[in-house]
């Protein structure tokens, strides 16, 4: 896994799990595509998770799922046209100055 600073954004590459083959996408699920090539997930950061989930919601995105945390850092993916899964990610404390914000909650 890498990360790449754009300015004040990070940028979080990382392979796809071994064995995946180039082929049709497939449905996206939870966060990835099971089999497939190009883009499939980004994160991008917001300040308050909860409502950036409600309003992709009332514009009518799907929520692939909701709010929940892991090891301190709150995310929900939401699907995007082509399959794409976007990761909406709120963070601070320890994660702040790891992925670029200056708010260390």
């Amino acid at each position: 896994m890498y990360f790449l600073r754009l300015g004040g954004l990070a940028l979080v590459l990382a392979p796809y799990p071994p064995g995946t083959e180039p082929g049709v996408p497939s449905a996206y699920g939870d966060g990835a595509y099971r089999d497939a090539f190009g883009v499939a997930h980004f994160g991008l950061h917001v300040e308050n998770l909860a409502e950036a989930v409600e309003t992709v919601r009332r514009l009518g995105a799907p929520i692939l799922s909701e709010p929940r945390e892991n090891t301190g850092l709150r995310f929900a993916y939401v699907g995007a046209p082509d399959g794409v899964v976007i990761e909406l990610l709120q963070y601070g404390g320890p994660w702040a100055g790891w992925l670029g914000t200056s708010k260390a909650a």
